[in-house]
This record gives C-alpha cells, structure tokens and sequence, in this order.
C-alpha cells in the first residue's frame, strides 16, 4: 500500500477518535447538567413561591387597612344613629351599616383564606428548599466524580493530538492539503473503505478500472461519484 496513503487511513482514524470527545464530555456532563437544570428549575419555583406568599400578604394588608378604615365607619354610625330623627334617615343608615358589616365579615373571610394561602406558599417552598440541599450534596458529588473522569479524558486527548501532529509531520504537506480540503465538506467520511466494489461514503459502484487501482494501492484513489478518498479494508481483501 502507498505509505502516504497509510498514513492518511491512519490520520482519518486519529481525527475520527477526535471528534468523539465531544460526545464522550457531554455525556459525562450530562448526568451532571439534569441535576444543574433541576436545581435550577426547583430556585424559580421557590422564587415564584414566595413571591405568591408576598403577594398574599400584600392583600392581606389592604383588608386588614380596609378593616380599619370599616371599625372607624361603624363608630361613626354608632354616634350618628342617636341623633336621627326621621325614620327615612335611621332606614339609610341601617342599610349603611349592613354594608359596612358585610364588607367586615367579607375582609375577615379574606383575610383568613390569604393567610391560609400564604402559609401553604411557605410550607411548599421549605419543603423544596429540602430538596435543594440533597441536589446540591448529589451535585457537589458528581463534581468530584466528573473531575477524574474529564482528567482522565483531558490526559487522552493530549496523547491523540501528539500522535496526530507526529502524524502530520511524516505526511507529505500537499496530500495533508488534499485531505484537509477533502475534510471540510465530508467530515469523518473523508477517508472510506470500499465495500462490495461500493464507495461506502456514497454508496456508489466505482468502476472495475477504479477498483483495480484500490487493491494495488499505488497512489491515492478518490470516488469518482463523491470525492472521497478510498481505500480496500482486510475484510474486504480476504472476500475478494
């Protein structure tokens, strides 16, 4: 086989194991980001929590205002209704009263069901706040964890890209060009073997013409349909 067509099989498979990194760090990470996302997700639930709470008390407040404003109203009347006369003017101000009564009973009924609202806010955001501290121990254990193992993937990554610049330097600067080049549209398939007489990068027949020049191996073939650059694998020697 061309050596310099070796080493570009070889380069394919470094640039292969390269692009797993990617995957392998997130799938690390991934475990890692759900409990981030639900933690995260658990503090807005709090925060909408006790702005709910602070909301209830808010209202809660106006009715305890309105109540106040109600208990001077019913004085008022109180020292009003001795100094009427007319039956016309005790009928208005008894219905006066019945309002200002009705409106009292209506805070106090507020009043009480906001309070019951707001300590159920509370309770719930406690009880999430629990939570959040577990998550937070499982987070902060996932942590160290991780630290190994994206160590250990750091430490894999430097021996692949040493090996890859070692790589480079042998190949002959205009076929490390051609490959690059190749690379840019075809990505991990720039370097295919050939299958069933079939570039497995586009899965088209080459001709036998092509085909003869794969197993001979003497000069770098591309797919005449693709572009890719083609290569005959053992399996496929050991077929034919």
């Amino acid at each position: 086989m061309n050596q310099e067509l070796r080493k570009i099989i070889e380069l394919a498979k470094i640039d292969l194991e390269i692009d797993s990194f990617g995957p392998k760090e997130e799938s690390l990470k991934s475990e890692l980001n759900k409990l981030v996302e639900k933690s995260n997700g658990i503090k807005a639930k709090i925060e909408e929590l006790e702005g709910e709470a602070k909301e209830c008390k808010f209202k809660s407040n106006k009715h305890d205002a309105h109540l106040k404003e109600l208990s001077s109203k019913l004085a008022d009347i109180s020292k009003k209704s001795s100094t009427l006369k007319t039956e016309r003017e005790i009928k208005a101000l008894q219905i006066e009263e019945e309002i200002a009564r009705e409106q009292v009973a209506f805070a106090n009924e507020e009043i009480a069901r906001l309070d019951t609202v707001e300590h159920a806010k509370k309770d719930e955001a406690k009880k999430l706040e629990e939570s959040l501290g577990e998550i937070a121990e499982q987070i902060k254990s996932f942590e160290v964890s991780l630290s190994g193992d994206l160590k250990i993937l750091e430490e894999s990554k430097k021996d692949v890209y040493s090996k890859k610049d070692k790589l480079v330097f042998e190949i002959n600067p205009k076929v490390y060009s051609f490959y690059q080049k190749i690379k840019r549209w075809a990505g991990t398939s720039t370097v295919v073997p050939v299958v069933g007489k079939a570039c497995s990068g586009c899965n088209i027949q080459i001709t036998d013409n092509d085909y003869r020049k794969v197993i001979r191996s003497d000069e770098i073939m591309t797919c005449s349909n693709c572009g890719r650059i083609l290569y005959l694998d053992e399996t496929e020697i050991e077929n034919g």
